[in-house]
């Protein structure tokens, strides 16, 4: 795929892995493999991508932002049963495996909360808290806007 003006984070959310072919500048691919235990990959949209899915079917979670419109990060945190986490300032919380509570919902593997200003006053410095119901993977996401 290739979508231009787009920044692209990718992590492997249920499945034996992939490898991911990212064109570079000069016409190289860089590659890359990635699976449950691997840290989210971030790349431009403005270079050709493709993947190859090693075993079996397999669930990835995306992050595109237009470039130049919001800044977004990925990332994945691996909680162990009745681990608590604070997370300042998330956008959304994506549980991959497990099971995790967020703001008194609990959610189970593929549920998400998105976590946006109206559930919390803007200047409002209160971290979210992840409470891990089990052993649990959960996709944290920080979209910061950049322009109106």
């Amino acid at each position: 795929s290739s979508l231009p003006g787009i920044d692209r984070w990718i992590a492997v959310a249920r499945g034996s892995g992939m490898e991911l072919r990212v064109e570079s500048p000069d016409g190289r691919e860089d590659v890359g493999v990635l699976d449950e235990s691997s840290d989210p990959v971030l790349f431009s949209g403005d270079r050709p991508a493709r993947c190859r899915v090693f075993d079996g079917p397999l669930v990835d979670l995306n992050l595109m932002i237009r470039r130049g419109s919001a800044h977004g990060v990925l990332d994945v945190v691996c909680l162990g049963s009745g681990d608590v986490r604070q997370l300042v300032h998330p956008t959304a919380v994506v549980v991959l495996s497990g099971a995790a509570e967020v703001g008194g919902h609990l959610l189970a593997p593929f549920d998400a909360a998105l976590l946006e200003g109206s559930l919390r006053d803007a200047g409002d410095r209160t971290p979210w808290i992840v409470h891990a119901i089990e052993p649990s993977r959960v996709g944290v996401v920080t979209v910061t806007m950049t322009s109106p």
